[in-house]
């Protein structure tokens, strides 16, 4: 573009002819405009080949299950989560433990604490949230799963959303079927929306409870999951196996 402006600075000042010089400005401005009209151009192209690389990018894919030893756990098993960090790709977060799990055919039990439900939770049918209110929960049925987390090398204010609750269907995709519903842990953090949150120092452990809502005409007992972590790579995720039961409780 330097160069081009150069040129006609150039020629106005070699020229005396007045119509020379009209001539000449009107060139760089053709030229100017054209440049910019190709600058334009070249940006919306741009644009919309980002578009077209974010629509075809694969890191939204659906979750596909793998049953592997090191991966597939059973109620009862103790198993290490990967953290990996940048300085170490090996890093242990925790330990987690799936200690039992149990099934009730209606969050209205009188069993349940209904002052540990949520006011609202997201509940995902075919992979599309819906929230659902306190006073549609009796439309559901409850799977609380007794768990418990030692910190071996993580922050301490731990999310618990990690720990996810997930169907895998006959060509095994891994669906989330709902966000926590019901969460009992020591030193639970309700500070700043922090709902999902409890703190566990270093080397420490915390059992908790948490349950989520299913409705089993959706997503079958044999087919239901507790993911750990939810939504890293394969190589580091587990599942548990909740070989659910739809009466009574399994240790």
């Amino acid at each position: 573009m330097k160069w081009i402006i150069g040129g006609v600075e150039k020629l106005m000042r070699s020229s005396k002819n007045q119509k020379t010089k009209i001539a000449a400005v009107i060139l760089c401005m053709s030229i100017l405009l054209s440049a910019c009209s190709t600058e334009n151009m070249i940006r919306l192209l741009s644009a919309d080949k980002n578009i077209k690389d974010t629509s075809d990018d694969t890191s939204g894919q659906q979750m596909t299950y793998t049953e592997d030893d090191s991966t597939h756990h059973q109620i009862g098993d103790s198993f290490e989560v990967a953290a990996p960090t940048q300085d170490d790709q090996n890093n242990i977060g925790y330990i987690c433990t799936v200690e039992s799990v149990q099934y009730y055919s209606s969050v209205a039990d009188e069993e349940i604490d209904q002052t540990k439900l949520e006011d609202s939770v997201e509940y995902y049918t075919d992979e599309e949230p819906q929230t659902v209110e306190k006073n549609e929960y009796k439309q559901y049925g409850i799977v609380l799963c007794k768990m418990k987390l030692k910190n071996i090398n993580m922050p301490e204010d731990y999310n618990i959303t990690e720990c996810a609750f997930t169907s895998v269907d006959e060509n095994k995709n891994v669906h989330l079927i709902s966000m926590p519903v019901y969460f009992d842990a020591q030193e639970k953090n309700e500070e700043d929306g922090k709902e999902y949150h409890c703190e566990i120092p270093v080397g420490e452990e915390r059992e908790i409870v948490i349950g989520w809502l299913v409705n089993l005409n959706q997503y079958p007992a044999d087919s239901l999951y507790v993911q750990v972590p939810y939504g890293a790579d394969d190589e580091w995720v587990n599942y548990v196996q909740l070989n659910l039961q739809t009466e009574g409780k399994q240790e």
